[in-house]
């Protein structure tokens, strides 16, 4: 399958919800940086950072468990941890990402004037992320984005992660909730879904909005365009073109 650019009679686009990681922020360094702590904590050989970028996107547990199920192979050790032992893992990776979240994250290019774009025009963007809502949060008010999104949405909200649609709903909810304009509710059809994984062009799917794949970013642009997404995109920044 190949990439598919803007469409030129794309039909408005009212609501923008993104994905975080590889779409908004390029956060793989201090992701891998706190996988290693992790590791070597629990003496655990560390990994590549390119290792780490494909265990990104389905959050965190699922993270940990791939990375240390990697190391263990690297160091000729049984890959299987029980619950309770990934628990423990992750409750240390998250204490110390937590705090070392935005030491090398930057800002894709374009971002901060696509955000600013979309607000500028009376249209809405959320964040809708597999990461921890919190953390999301943090990184984007650091980054000077804040302000710019109605909404940031992780798992905690709604108790699923993508590519369940029910952070898309609940970003939805609360931009509806948040209107002034006493206009019409906004609805799927009004909506964009942009990320860098499957999980999230079928999020999108599952919640009948329109989806847009970032090429630019975590997964192998084989793998994230036999997801099927309505059109593609090396980076979100490229999306100012269909702002309203």
């Amino acid at each position: 399958m190949t990439a598919s650019k803007i469409p030129a009679q794309l039909p408005a686009v009212r609501v923008f919800l993104f994905d975080f990681d590889g779409v908004l922020v390029d956060s793989l360094g201090d992701i891998a940086s706190s996988v290693n702590a992790a590791l070597r904590h629990f003496d655990c050989p560390e990994l590549e950072q390119e290792t780490v970028r494909g265990f990104v996107g389905d959050g965190a547990r699922c993270l940990l468990s791939r990375a240390f199920a990697a190391a263990a192979g690297k160091a000729g050790l049984p890959p299987a941890l029980s619950d309770a032992e990934l628990d423990e893992r992750l409750a240390w990776y998250k204490r110390w990402y937590e705090t070392h979240a935005v030491e090398k994250t930057v800002l894709y290019p374009g971002v901060a004037a696509l955000l600013e774009g979309i607000r500028a025009a009376g249209a809405a963007s959320a964040v809708v992320s597999n990461k921890p809502a919190r953390v999301s949060a943090v990184i984007a008010e650091k980054l000077g984005i804040a302000a710019d999104l109605c909404a940031i949405i992780g798992p905690e909200d709604t108790g699923k992660t993508k590519p369940a649609p029910d952070g898309l709903a609940e970003a939805l909810r609360r931009i509806n909730g948040a209107r002034k304009d006493g206009g019409l509710p906004y609805t799927p059809a009004d909506v964009l879904m942009t990320g860098d994984s499957p999980q999230d062009i079928q999020a999108g799917k599952n919640f009948g909005c329109r989806t847009c794949a970032v090429l630019g970013g975590y997964t192998p642009a084989g793998r994230l365009l036999a997801a099927g997404a309505d059109f593609s995109v090396r980076t979100a920044g490229e999306l100012i073109q269909i702002v309203p």
